[in-house]
């Protein structure tokens, strides 16, 4: 029988790029946001005591895992507002002079992309919100909650979604038959 806990996290963990300052006399550290993270996961974790007991019990020396997250983000995190507006003049004849008197008088200036009336604003319909960067601190403290180490986790599979009701993370960590991954028979007792 597969074992699988499911638990709902209401809040987005920080971007990896976040959640470590270097100390001055070497080695790294979490930030406070990342503290903040972790503390308030241990806290959610403490109140689905019973959920997480239940799965730890049934850990082998030989078991591995799947963890799938969803990232649920609201639509200001993930998606350009900016994409659905489109430039009514075209700045491309007219400005470039301009701006190359500018940039004279200031050379660290920088022009503005020139656009076309009818281009978009932006670029992409999308944000630059790295989905991966989420993943590290997650897997952390999963593993502390669970004390089963991450090392352990040979699936990992992260997706975002827009959601309108609410922000957070979705997990799912489900033990899985070591053999699907190549383990021999004789490292399974």
């Amino acid at each position: 029988m597969r074992r699988e806990l499911c638990i709902d996290i209401p809040f987005p963990p920080p971007s990896e790029n976040a959640i470590w300052v270097h100390r001055r006399g070497g080695g790294q550290a979490y930030t406070a946001a990342a503290e903040e993270f972790r503390r308030k996961f241990q806290t959610l974790m403490r109140r689905e005591l019973i959920l997480v007991t239940r799965f730890v019990k049934g850990h082998r020396n030989y078991s591995i895992y799947r963890l799938t997250m969803v990232l649920h983000m609201t639509r200001k995190s993930i998606l350009n507002e900016k994409w659905l507006q489109k430039w009514k003049s075209d700045t491309r004849a007219t400005t470039l002079e301009r701006w190359a008197q500018k940039q004279a008088q200031e050379p660290e200036w920088k022009p503005p992309k020139p656009h076309k009336a009818g281009d978009r604003k932006a670029l992409s319909p999308y944000k630059m919100m790295d989905t991966g960067n989420r993943r590290k601190l997650v897997e952390d403290c999963l593993a502390r909650a669970l004390t089963i180490d991450d090392s352990l986790n040979f699936a990992v599979e992260m997706t975002k979604v827009v959601s309108s009701d609410w922000e957070g993370i979705r997990l799912s960590y489900e033990e899985e038959d070591p053999r699907l991954f190549g383990i021999p028979e004789e490292f399974l007792v």
